[in-house]
């Protein structure tokens, strides 16, 4: 029999025959322990159904559950529907092959077992907690009903029997997880699945194993790419990057089985050892070798030979992609492009792993390196780098990743300098670093899964130590600019009249960075593209770190790889990257040819290259800095009660204005006027010493200072006093001091004794200070306040008024 057993305080509602069970918010229903409560009906739990007894669901239709409440143990005789988020406390047991369809909510268990199948979305999450569980799913829609958003396995063993797709984030918090299928990591133009920090243990059945995706766009460039799978799982590069099909043995014909998945990779005429066909003898496959990027896998179908081309052979390869396979490559460079996923297929890496590093690139003292990220996640460089091992081999805080975009429509990508700012990371509260030039990558330091990096490192570790910690929950394009830096952008000018970013070098400023090429400078790492960097002491370099520039100091431009076309210099600049009276000055040794760089506005600088072989020297281009607007002398006198500042600069450039500055300590200034003149009137300043300086900013945004000069005010006798002087708002603030107590009268006139205003106030004896208020707007200029004492007398208070 089945019996249902309700505790006293249960209530609810049964809305007859074909209805629904509803349990209400704070009601439950006890399920003794060896009882069955049997529903047919829709169950709305809003409450919680306890005890170790069983709810089965088994009606004649399909049963939709929902409700914030949950439920200790539950059979499913029937297929059912999700209508909300739904918890199961203790057991989830599908029966007889039906099928529980999540929809796009959460299923919150601690197990879930039985023949029957779950049917998910792309939206739906799944999370186990408590004991083992053996997962069937849905096949009848391939990537829709055998998908889940995310899936968290926080019990003892979790077996997934069949296909699974992943839209977002594996969480194996615990146990093991048994793969007797495929479970494919999903990726597309908006988003990369992953593995987050894993602790769980991975087994795979025969058929068992990852299909890890990589979205690349449609676009024909250069890819620094890796694939996060182990060294034992064997994926050739022919079966993770060609999709394992057969090789394009004629150029004009296509063969394209699984249109948008995997690429050509090309190499010879002939083609060989599984390389699709060329036009050419061009690879397009690439990795990095003691003479640059000249190692090509020798065979991608085979274990014949020592480089079987597996693509664990190497950390990463530099792979052209134009595409899937449906490019057509006997057109070359018109063929049209396509976006692909490329899926390479096996064991992924967990745990902590030491990534070897590739084979060095010694270039002008430089000992570049290849790392591949190994896991199926976004790592956080700056994470991988403060780890113990990784900071006492001495690796620097720096790297390069390739952006296949920043050299334009008819460019092939090229490497973005990333150096962390520990300034701006606190400020931010997370990593943040500075970068060599303008690009789509963010600057948080994270590295995308399937993407490899380059480092500048010589010895003495020959791998670098990354664990499951390292990994990213995802990115951020936040960008917190630091202050003190010259962005420096090289931009080719299109036949079309567009403009494409080809190439840059930042140069960052603090007074505690040296003038050495030390491992706080990033070396710059070639492209295949026109590209520029920044030389210091001979070392090209594409991020510098260096002091505040001063007079005489130059920066030196290096161009190479130029072409016959036009090109534009985009120089972005902050104010303060050069010492108080000093700009900068680009100088094209080509024209001898100098124009000042603005500190409040990018400098776009165009130039051609032409036949003259000197329009394209490499050191066309430098920056220089001099001094300017210097002043000669400033003077600070008292004039009756006010004191008058008179100056000169012995040169002008620009358009300038000059700022009125004082302070009581000579170290904190405030600004207490402006003008174009070269005269100026602090007026009646209370008594004290005082120190003056003269601010000088020109229409490019160089800032220059007097010399500071001091003066003492004495004792005013009539005790009165405006203070502030100058007034910027509309509230005159009048100083009394030992005045009589009584009525006083104010009356404000202007330089030619018109009436302002009038008005009446209360002083009470000894210091007072009483707010006037302005009640009309009034321009720019010398007042007059005229102040009747209660005894009748009358006294004059100059007011100067500046807007």
């Amino acid at each position: 029999m089945k019996n249902i057993f309700l505790l006293a305080l249960l209530l609810f509602s049964y809305l007859g025959v074909g209805a629904q069970l509803y349990i209400a918010p704070g009601d439950s229903i006890s399920v003794l322990p060896g009882t069955l409560f049997t529903l047919q009906e829709h169950l709305i739990n809003n409450g919680k159904i306890y005890n170790n007894g069983i709810l089965t669901l088994n009606g004649t239709t399909v049963q939709n559950i929902s409700g914030t409440g949950n439920t200790n143990n539950l059979f499913v005789d029937n297929n059912i529907v999700m209508l909300s988020d739904c918890s199961v406390n203790n057991i989830l047991e599908l029966n007889n092959s039906h099928i529980f369809s999540l929809g796009n909510f959460q299923l919150s268990s601690g197990s879930i077992n039985g023949t029957g199948l779950l049917s998910g979305s792309s939206n739906a999450t799944l999370i186990l907690n408590t004991t083992a569980s053996s997962l069937n799913f849905d096949q009848t829609t391939d990537t829709a009903t055998n998908a889940l958003k995310n899936l968290t396995i926080n019990n003892s063993s979790t077996s997934i029997q069949n296909k699974l797709y992943l839209y977002d984030a594996l969480l194996p918090n615990a146990g093991t997880i048994t793969l007797n299928d495929e479970l494919i990591l999903r990726s597309n133009i908006s988003k990369t699945a992953r593995v987050a920090p894993a602790t769980s243990s991975f087994t795979y059945g025969t058929n068992g194993r990852f299909v890890i995706e990589r979205y690349i766009p449609g676009r024909r460039a250069w890819r620094l790419l890796t694939a996060p799978v182990t060294t034992a799982s064997n994926v050739k590069i022919s079966d993770a990057w060609q999709d394992g099909k057969p090789r394009v043995s004629n150029i004009n014909i296509i063969s394209n089985p699984e249109p948008g998945y995997g690429t050509h990779v090309t190499f010879g005429l002939p083609a060989t050892n599984g390389y699709d066909q060329g036009i050419n003898s061009n690879p397009s496959i690439r990795y990095l070798t003691g003479i640059g990027w000249n190692g090509v896998p020798s065979a991608t179908n085979d274990g014949s030979i020592a480089n079987s081309g597996y693509i664990t052979d190497q950390p990463g390869y530099m792979l052209f992609v134009r595409g899937d396979r449906g490019t057509l490559l006997s057109q070359a460079t018109s063929a049209l492009t396509s976006p692909t996923v490329l899926r390479p297929k096996g064991k992924i890496n967990t745990g902590v792993i030491d990534m070897p590093l590739s084979v060095a690139f010694n270039n002008a003292g430089s000992s570049f390196r290849v790392v591949g990220n190994p896991y199926p996640s976004a790592v956080n460089f700056h994470e991988i780098i403060t780890n113990s091992i990784n900071k006492d081999a001495g690796f620097a805080d720096a790297f390069y990743l390739w952006d296949p975009t920043i050299t334009g429509n008819n460019g092939v990508g090229g490497f973005v300098g990333m150096a962390y700012n520990a300034t701006a990371s606190i400020a931010a509260g997370k990593p943040v670093y500075d970068r060599s030039v303008p690009s789509s990558i963010d600057n948080s330091g994270d590295i995308q899964s399937g993407s490899a990096f380059v480092i500048d490192y010589n010895v003495p570790a020959t791998s670098l130590q990354m664990e499951e910690n390292d990994k990213s929950i995802g990115s951020n394009n936040s960008f917190f600019k630091p202050a003190r830096q010259l962005q420096t952008n090289l931009l080719a000018v299109n036949n079309d009249g567009s403009v494409s970013l080809n190439d840059g070098v930042l140069i960052s400023m603090k007074e505690r960075n040296n003038n050495k090429v030390d491992k706080n400078d990033l070396k710059k790492l070639g492209n295949f593209a026109e590209q520029i960097a920044v030389v210091k002491n001979g070392q090209p370099l594409c991020i510098e770190k260096r002091p505040l520039l001063g007079n005489g100091d130059t920066i030196f431009y290096q161009i190479s790889r130029m072409r016959q076309k036009n090109y534009l210099l985009q120089l972005i600049v902050d104010a303060a990257t050069t010492q108080p009276g000093n700009a900068l000055f680009l100088e094209d040794v080509f024209r001898q040819q100098q124009t000042a760089v603005s500190f409040i506005d990018t400098l776009h600088y165009s130039f051609s290259i032409t036949a003259d072989t000197a329009s394209f020297s490499s050191k066309r281009f430098r920056l220089v800095t001099k001094a300017v607007n210097h002043f000669v002398k400033l003077n600070t006198k008292l004039q009756h009660d006010d004191v008058q500042l008179q100056w000169s600069i012995a040169d002008m450039s620009g358009i300038v204005s000059f700022y009125i500055e004082r302070s009581q300590d000579s170290l904190s200034f405030e600004t207490i006027g402006s003008t174009q003149a070269f005269t100026a009137l602090d007026v009646q300043p209370l008594p004290g010493t005082y120190f003056y300086r003269i601010k000088c900013v020109n229409n490019k945004g160089a800032v220059s200072y007097s010399m500071v000069s001091s003066l003492m005010i004495p004792e005013i006798n009539i005790g009165m006093s405006v203070y502030p002087n100058p007034v910027t708002n509309n509230t005159i603030m009048l100083r009394m001091k030992l005045a009589q107590p009584g009525i006083y009268q104010a009356k404000l006139m202007d330089n030619k004794g018109q009436l302002i205003l009038r008005k009446s106030f209360n002083h009470f004896g000894r210091l007072l200070q009483q707010a006037i208020t302005i009640d009309q707007p009034i321009s720019t200029g010398i007042y007059q306040l005229e102040i009747i004492t209660p005894s009748n007398e009358k006294k004059l208070v100059k007011v100067l008024v500046q807007r």
